[in-house]
């Protein structure tokens, strides 16, 4: 075999060696996952507020954006997810609409009250960090 040939299959094998899937980690997947699923959330909260023309008040909205959004509507009724129910949405606003469960304690992805921004946030920053206000919850018909 000649040196070019074998110089050609070096470089065409460590060229393929770049193409493959990409290798992560346990934790970032679940750093990816995580924020597909807090995006959704607030596609989920967006869609209400638009739909209603008023914020979301608990997880029993949930029903219609089951099929749709099932990533999001799973992890906020298992308690992965804790959303600031009635908090309405404010553009630019830097405060925490939802956020993942252990993020007090350990940090997490936190979703702003734009409910567009994600952000990934130590617990320091997490106790930080202004919440968005909730509105009182409406009273029940009678």
């Amino acid at each position: 075999m000649s040196r070019m040939f074998l110089l050609g299959c070096l470089v065409f094998a460590g060229a393929l060696a770049g193409c493959g899937p990409k290798v992560t980690t346990p934790a970032e997947d679940e750093a990816v996952y995580s924020n597909a699923a807090m995006e959704q959330v607030g596609e989920v909260y967006t869609a209400y507020a638009m739909d209603k023309k008023k914020p979301m008040t608990g997880p029993s909205q949930l029903g219609p954006y089951e099929i749709a959004m099932d990533n999001a509507v799973r992890h906020i009724r298992d308690g992965s997810i804790v959303v600031l129910w009635t908090a309405p949405i404010v553009e630019g606003s830097e405060k925490i609409l939802a956020y993942e469960k252990g993020a007090p304690e350990s940090g997490g992805a936190v979703l702003l009250q734009d409910a567009r921004t994600i952000r990934k946030m130590t617990a320091e920053e997490f106790k930080a960090a202004p919440k968005a206000a909730e509105l009182p919850a409406p009273a029940a018909k009678k």
